[in-house]
């Protein structure tokens, strides 16, 4: 059994309670104090160390808004105040950056400020999206309820962005574990057999003559070869983070045949994923696009949705505005969207298709390792075959001549 910390609330008197509980399961465990008339706001594993909060104490994770969501709704549904609710949060939250950001919102709050406008002062932690959406469950009293959308919406996106990191950390350490050791061989392995090989004087293969020359330029250049490589990550990264060249990078990028539809559901489940959350929050569309421009951070899709922004503001319907982008919409999601449009129910179409397309990327990212493993395994094994075929075709020469 473990031990589970956890923050409660009464129910009845709305009382805010701390405690512990020792249980086989966290999900036992919130079951066990739910009988006991409590509504669990937050309960963590007691083994879920100080130092891992520090180690991300200097920014504010994904993970973290979604703990503060979640947090914020169940004070919020519980009947507790905004003020009150922010100052617990500020309370029981690890992270020290995110407790001060509550701490100073909180204290906007009680200067009189609205927590929307409080959030816009940290956008830097907090895109727009949030405050926007807050807004509108200040303006239409139903706060509670939109934090309970976007909760469900920033769970959905964070499982989907996971999946997408996850998926290709395996193929990457596979690749980068072969380029090590070859690396190795060329650096330390192939002189000590260049020698022997120079020492025996015979005319060697091509292929030898290549690896040696490899060797002998990695041994002899590996500090300009490492400050070439250094400059050229900094480089790479520097002009990456430019529009311009981000731009082109995605435009190859949808039209590499695998990447290509991973990159076109990945963006289309966290647009009408977050759409959907805003339309059955009370936005129009036209607000709706502009607030999933800030969601997506690819380029192609911030442009769509900006002209169709324009679009729909012009009396075109959403579907119309999307058929003008084949290469980013395919004709399922305008057709879908169409369908809504004509039965009034445009919020529960793009959940649907929301829904869609994140079980679909997720499969494919969960396949990709496997998709990509096999051709990995045969470049480094061609890699390995040439460098042993280059070693010891001369050595069985040289023995042949004993």
């Amino acid at each position: 059994m473990n031990n589970y910390s956890y923050n409660a609330v009464t129910i009845g008197d709305n009382t805010f309670i701390k405690g512990e509980i020792r249980s086989w399961s966290q999900k036992k465990a919130v079951s066990s104090l739910e009988k006991q008339g409590l509504i669990v706001v937050n309960i963590k594993a007691k083994s879920q160390d100080v130092w891992y909060n520090q180690a991300i104490g200097g920014r504010v994770s994904r993970a973290d808004k979604i703990d503060f969501i979640s947090q914020l709704h169940a004070f919020m549904d519980a009947g507790v105040s905004v003020d009150k609710a922010l100052g617990i949060a500020a309370e029981q939250t690890p992270n020290k950056l995110l407790k001060k950001i509550i701490i100073e919102l909180n204290k906007e709050v009680n200067n009189g400020q609205s927590i929307s406008t409080a959030l816009d002062k940290h956008r830097r932690y907090f895109p727009k999206y949030f405050s926007k959406m807050i807004k509108v469950g200040e303006e239409s009293g139903t706060l509670s309820e939109i934090l309970k959308n976007m909760l469900v919406q920033q769970e959905r996106e964070y499982e989907l962005i996971s999946n997408a990191r996850g998926a290709m950390i395996y193929p990457a350490i596979l690749l980068l574990a072969s380029l090590s050791i070859v690396v190795f061989m060329l650096s330390f392995v192939i002189p000590t057999i260049a020698q022997v090989l120079g020492d025996y004087g015979g005319e060697l293969p091509w292929t030898t003559k290549l690896l040696i020359a490899t060797s002998s330029f990695i041994v002899n250049h590996s500090l300009f070869l490492l400050a070439g490589l250094f400059s050229f990550i900094l480089v790479f990264i520097a002009f990456a983070k430019q529009n311009f060249c981000k731009y082109f990078l995605e435009s190859i990028f949808l039209k590499t045949p695998i990447l290509k539809k991973i990159i076109i559901e990945y963006n289309i489940a966290r647009i009408v994923r977050a759409m959907g959350t805003s339309i059955r929050s009370g936005l129009s569309i036209d607000r709706a696009l502009r607030l999933a421009v800030d969601v997506t951070n690819n380029i192609h899709y911030q442009k769509s949705l900006e002209k169709s922004v324009v679009l729909v503001r012009k009396g075109v319907s959403l579907s119309e505005a999307w058929r003008g982008y084949p290469s980013l919409y395919p004709a399922n999601v305008y057709g879908m969207i169409e369908i809504g449009e004509q039965t009034g129910k445009t919020e529960d179409m793009l959940e649907r298709i929301a829904g869609f397309f994140e079980r679909s990327v997720n499969n494919k990212l969960n396949n990709i390792g496997t998709t990509i493993e096999p051709f990995l395994i045969i470049f480094v094994g061609l890699l390995i075959m040439f460098i042993a075929v280059s070693i010891l075709t001369p050595l069985w020469k040289f023995s042949e001549t004993i």
